[in-house]
């Protein structure tokens, strides 16, 4: 296999800005590596696997087909390999995930042919797989390879055989090492996740004419990604995986979590952050005020930093909770600087089209992100710091001709692609109370589960998760940042949905020796989480797991579609405790059509596994009506009526039999169950029960204008918290009502 050095247009790597002659070359590239948070890093074993790795024998449009000779990279050996970057303009066949998972004939090809779903953009029909591959490497300026594929070609050898079957792995790098001869080769020419890709590799290894750097430097954009309330005080790590992978496309990337500044400005305010108060961000009576109160301190510290930076994006990462906030904050940013541009994503405009029309109407936001947001980020800022058209982007959706206008659908990424979050977007000393001693890994998307309550499945349609290989590179390298973390949180909606890549990364911390405790990952109920499986989770650092029991009634499981059995839930909950792992079971009320009798069984089933002893964590929105789910989609379905603000809290069933006050009786009656068996409780809130029941019932009885009851309510909570003004405010207002007119 020839070297990169010597190849026609390609400088040797130790001419490269940053890197030492031939003799340091190894450790400084692995040093850059580092730096760059580049993928091809990951798979470093001292001892066993080089910092440098090869390319698979065979270039797949979809991505690297696994490796089977030798050591072994790709999926089924020890080391991460990543996939090729895609073509712009073609489409993807996902080989082990995506669309495979759903078409499985997509995953194989055959022998011979073009893989499916790929055509040559100048051809009518396929192309045969030998010239695929020596268009792949054309595009991908991958010069030794390619001449390496034209001189097989011209001796008639297939490409298949022309290209190396293996890396420099195991003995034969040994041999290299002992013989002087050792080579750092087959390193794509173009970096997998962007332009730039750290100060060591910052040139590219083909030389660019002054017009391509110039049109670089255009395209390269000073970006702002922003967290509004409400959000956990935990770093944003969806900013950090985005801000990571735009960095990588050469564009200069900023972060202000405005969550954590407005918490840190105001302890007396501190109650508005806690999650048993989440709703009161959904009301822009209430946040209007509250930010045009902090506005001198939002000014300073977030607008006038925008202000400066001349020509600029800003881009918020959206929840249901922070809708609200996003908008004003973005009124307010629009306002001080003129002709700013603003992008709104996340998943709440996966759950609803209407939201999305709403703020570009509204002129809140320029365009608004559907689905994953990296690529779709990557190519609008190119557009426009081209002066293009955002209407010719996939992904959004956009103002067009006076009319909300949508680019169509772009496809899922593979995740294994993603570079590293970058978590020094953020002052990381500022969350030190606040579990920054953890690394956060997002490993997933989705779920393999569809809840009748959950909405986030809707809006991340299917189930994707990075690779156990990838997922622990990850944490090798964020604990390289990091030699202090005390764990890992695993910010994913389940780990356990696919077991192959549980036990697979199980496997790997097992065999690292200074792996990290995890802390809280979130589990489904499923019959293959057998004590081994547990008990191997133990020994890889599983300390402690959340999984959703949510009912003791299998018939209110089956109108939940949870997709588990009673006797099921029993088993993993013991399974988990035998194996020494903590349980935190959640739990719902008031599911529609859910009985008293129903609840009954909760009680006796929480009785059967308190010997066990799991925290338990009962919801204190009881059930709550997410804007996707399919309960709030079909309230028809499950007969219930939800009017008003805040019916997604105060709903009722239509015989009204199960309503807010009902539900509430069933949690308490829950809770004092759990404080008898001596179990831990988790409320989610810090203040007692009894001021808790008293703020949410005055509220419910504010919704059905029920002035009386909300008035003793009031009273009530503000004798546990008489200082609030707040609730002397909304106190005096009940008792108006009450005045004769």
């Amino acid at each position: 296999m020839p070297d990169l050095e010597g190849a026609a247009g390609v400088r040797p790597l130790h001419q490269l800005r940053g890197l030492p002659g031939p003799a340091g070359r190894d450790g400084a590239l692995q040093e850059g590596l580092q730096r760059a948070r580049h993928p091809l890093l990951c798979p470093a074993i001292p001892g066993r696997v080089p910092q440098v790795l090869g390319l698979p024998r065979v270039l797949h449009r979809g991505g690297a087909r696994p490796h089977r000779g030798g050591p072994g990279l790709g999926r089924a050996g020890r080391g991460y390999q990543p996939r090729p970057l895609p073509v712009e303009g073609q489409r993807h066949a996902h080989g082990h995930r995506g669309a495979a998972a759903q078409d499985p004939g997509r995953a194989r090809d055959a022998p011979g042919s073009a893989p499916r779903g790929h055509h040559a953009q100048a051809s009518s029909g396929p192309l045969p797989h030998g010239a695929l591959l020596r268009q792949d490497l054309r595009e991908r300026r991958h010069l030794p390879l390619l001449r390496q594929a034209d001189q097989g070609a011209a001796r008639g050898t297939p490409v298949r055989e022309a290209l190396p079957r293996e890396p420099v792995l195991g003995r034969r790098l040994e041999a290299a090492r002992s013989s002087g001869g050792l080579r750092l080769r087959a390193l794509p020419v173009r970096p997998l996740h962007g332009r730039r890709a750290g100060d060591a590799l910052a040139r590219p290894l083909v030389r660019a004419g002054p017009d391509a750097i110039q049109r670089r430097r255009r395209t390269q954009m000073k970006l702002f990604l922003v967290q509004a309330p409400l959000w956990g005080i935990t770093p944003p790590i969806g900013i950090a995986q985005l801000g990571a992978y735009l960095k990588g496309q050469g564009h200069e990337v900023h972060a202000f979590d405005v969550n954590l500044g407005l918490y840190l400005k105001d302890p007396n305010r501190l109650y508005a952050f806690e999650a048993g108060f989440s709703s009161q961000w959904t009301r822009p009576d209430w946040v209007k005020p509250y930010l045009e109160a902090n506005q001198d301190f939002i000014a300073s510290e977030y607008i006038e930093p925008i202000k400066t930076a001349g020509e600029a994006v800003v881009g918020f990462s959206i929840n249901s909770t922070s809708l609200v906030a996003s908008q004003e904050l973005a009124r307010l940013m629009k306002a001080a600087v003129p002709g700013l541009k603003v992008v709104f994503g996340g998943q709440h405009f996966s759950l609803s089209a209407e939201a999305a029309h709403a703020a570009l109407e509204s002129g809140a936001a320029d365009a608004v992100v559907l689905g994953d947001g990296e690529e779709a980020m990557a190519e609008l800022l190119r557009t426009w710091g081209e002066g293009g058209d955002p209407s010719s982007c996939k992904g959004l959706w956009v103002m067009k001709d006076g009319k909300v206008f949508s680019t169509g659908a772009r496809r899922q990424m593979d995740l294994d692609e993603l570079p590293f979050a970058d978590f020094t977007l953020f002052d990381l000393s500022k969350y030190e109370n606040y579990d920054s001693g953890l690394i956060l890994l997002a490993t997933s998307r989705g779920c393999v589960r569809s809840c009748a309550f959950c909405g986030y499945r809707v809006s991340t349609p299917g189930y994707r998760s990075m690779s156990a290989e990838r997922i622990h590179a990850e944490i090798l390298h964020q604990r390289t940042l990091r030699p202090d973390a005390r764990g890992i949180f695993f910010y994913d909606l389940i780990i356990n949905g696919d077991m192959e890549v549980l036990e697979g990364l199980c496997d790997r911390l097992i065999a690292d020796k200074a792996r990290l405790p995890w802390e809280y990952c979130h589990c489904l109920v499923r019959p293959e989480m057998t004590e081994d499986i547990c008990r191997k989770m133990k020994r890889a650092g599983c300390r402690n797991v959340q999984i959703g029991l949510e009912s003791g009634s299998q018939r209110v499981l089956d109108l939940m579609r949870k997709g588990q059995k009673v006797e099921t839930m029993e088993k993993v909950v013991r399974n988990f405790r035998v194996a020494g792992i903590e349980v935190k079971a959640n739990f719902m009320f008031g599911f529609p059509g859910e009985t008293e009798e129903d609840a009954e069984k909760t009680l006796k089933f929480l009785r059967r596994i308190a010997g066990h002893k799991p925290k338990v964590y009962p919801s204190y929105t009881f059930t709550l009506l997410e804007p996707a789910s399919p309960l709030n989609k079909h309230k028809e379905i499950f007969a219930v009526k939800a009017e008003g603000p805040d019916s997604d809290i105060f709903w009722e069933s239509w015989d009204k039999t199960n309503t807010y006050p009902v539900r509430f009786e069933r949690y308490r009656k829950f809770c004092a169950e759990a404080k008898t068996l001596g179990l831990e409780i988790e409320y989610g809130y810090t203040m007692p029960i009894e001021a808790f029941q008293a703020h949410w019932l005055a509220r419910y009885y504010e919704h059905k204008k029920d002035w009386k009851n909300a008035l003793e309510q009031y009273d009530v909570y503000l004798s546990h918290d008489k200082d609030n003004a707040q609730m002397k405010a909304a106190r005096d207002a009940c008792a108006k009502h009450l005045q004769p007119a």
